[in-house]
């Protein structure tokens, strides 16, 4: 037995549904970039490139795009001080190792990373793992 659909198709009447339902908020949204590993900031862009469609597909409205200080995404210079460095998920490090599930999926690499972080900007190395 199936524990998560029935043993037999479930009738559905085709009478006496009426109805139209609206969503319980006005405002659904996407946060684009998240600070944790199980999150989209771990994402590579090939992963992000079908985001948009899908979410228009189920009527998402809203993207929040949280860029923090010391993520590698952008090339931030404030007066006058250029950021030179990034770091990903609060600097937690988070290791493969060879007895993990699935491990193959992840070749020779020996920590888990985003697979396209932006190691230079303007020619200049701001991120290093």
């Amino acid at each position: 037995m199936d524990r998560v659909r029935p043993d037999a198709p479930i009738a559905v009447p085709s009478e006496g549904l009426d109805g139209v339902r609206e969503a319980v908020f006005s405002t659904c949204w996407w946060r684009t970039v998240d600070e944790f590993a199980v999150g989209p900031e771990s994402w590579g862009m090939a992963d992000h490139g079908p985001v948009p469609d899908r979410l228009a597909k189920l009527k998402f409205n809203r993207l929040f795009l949280l860029f923090r200080p010391w993520q590698p995404f952008l090339d931030l210079e404030g007066r006058g001080i250029r950021g030179t460095s990034g770091m990903l998920w609060f600097g937690y490090e988070y290791p493969i190792t060879e007895d993990m599930p699935g491990r193959y999926l992840f070749g020779e690499e020996t920590t888990f990373w985003n697979p396209d972080p932006p190691f230079e900007i303007a020619g200049s190395l701001i991120f290093s793992r």
